[in-house]
């Protein structure tokens, strides 16, 4: 995700780039041309690589459907509210096959097959988003293409910065897939995570990934404390707690009534601390970790270990290092 953003994704975990070209050399280029965090697959034929991206991004099988459904709206009693599929989250999280969706497209124009306005045509539904390539001769195509929203960018191939180009226009269609594709109406959101839409939280949230090497990341909620259960590239997992100041609230209110030593009460109070309520509020007072200050907001880093409760192991059962690695060893492959 980009740090400059306005709003953190919900959802976000590194995905595929499809790339299509009749010419398997020029593919082979445009492969290495990407950053090596990028993994990809190529197609030599535009119908094929339709099949194949319709075939992993349609109905259920849909990064978008999955991102949208694990923040699932729920009828409140008053009006509509916002809660976290657990069960899903975690079903993303430790799917292997996770990495494998497909977010950006990038296509030749000029192909004997298909042209690459017709294959960006032919998935004009679907929330990929899609780059062209093009020769000199192509350029005012390419432009009534992009003016009629038909694709999101066009690049010429004779660019002397293709490659600076191709990894800034794709990292930021990347961004753009999950801002749209991933984020349920605001209101709705907006009124049980606040922090995704303030800027202060946006760019810690940012330091933060950077400083701990965090490639996905997925929003979760447990029982009066918000947050995100976070992997780095080895498939350790992270759980970052947000405490909004109604959760601290709550807290206050929980320890005051569990009579709870006054000076842990105090420290609730003051927000230097944040409590996890477990299911047992007897060992409760066990699970009190001290707190940063993000503007409104309350936040602390702790591992899957310390909170007892949350069923989930230290690590994902397939990391995006594994992924990696499987990718380098079968880069020469096209999909046929």
């Amino acid at each position: 995700m980009n740090k400059n953003a306005q709003v953190c994704h919900p959802i976000y975990l590194p995905t595929k780039v499809a790339i299509v070209d009749d010419d398997l050399d020029y593919l082979a280029h445009l492969g290495l041309l990407l950053d090596d965090h990028l993994t990809y697959d190529i197609f030599t034929s535009p119908s094929v690589a339709l099949r194949e991206i319709t075939r992993r991004e349609s109905g259920k099988n849909a990064l978008a459907s999955n991102c949208y459904n694990s923040l699932a709206q729920v009828e409140a009693a008053k009006g509509m509210g916002w809660a976290v599929d657990l069960r899903r989250i975690h079903g993303i999280v430790h799917d292997a096959q996770r990495f494998n969706h497909f977010t950006v497209l990038i296509v030749d124009y000029a192909m004997p097959e298909m042209d690459g306005l017709e294959v960006c045509r032919q998935l004009k539904g679907t929330h990929i988003k899609k780059i062209l390539l093009t020769g000199k001769a192509d350029s005012s195509i390419a432009v009534e293409a992009f003016n009629q929203g038909l694709i999101d960018q066009y690049i010429r191939k004779e660019d002397v910065n293709i490659t600076v180009l191709l990894n800034q226009v794709v990292q930021r269609l990347i961004d753009n897939y999950f801002s749209q594709a991933c984020l349920v109406p605001n209101p709705a959101l907006a009124s049980e995570a606040p922090y995704l839409f303030d800027p202060m939280f946006v760019d810690w949230f940012a330091q933060l990934r950077n400083q701990n090497s965090i490639v996905e990341y997925y929003l979760w909620g447990w029982n009066l404390i918000g947050g995100y259960v976070m992997a780095r590239e080895d498939g350790e997992l992270l759980i970052l707690l947000v405490q909004t100041p109604e959760h601290a609230m709550a807290h206050y209110e929980i320890a005051c009534d569990d009579r709870v030593p006054m000076a842990l009460v105090s420290r609730i109070g003051k927000r230097e601390v944040i409590p996890v309520i477990g299911s047992d509020r007897s060992q409760w007072q066990d699970r009190v970790f001290p707190a940063i200050a993000v503007g409104n907001y309350r936040c602390v880093v702790v591992t899957a270990a310390e909170l007892p409760d949350f069923d989930t192991p230290p690590q994902v059962g397939f990391s995006y290092r594994q992924h990696l690695q499987a990718h380098y060893a079968a880069t020469t492959r096209t999909v046929d």
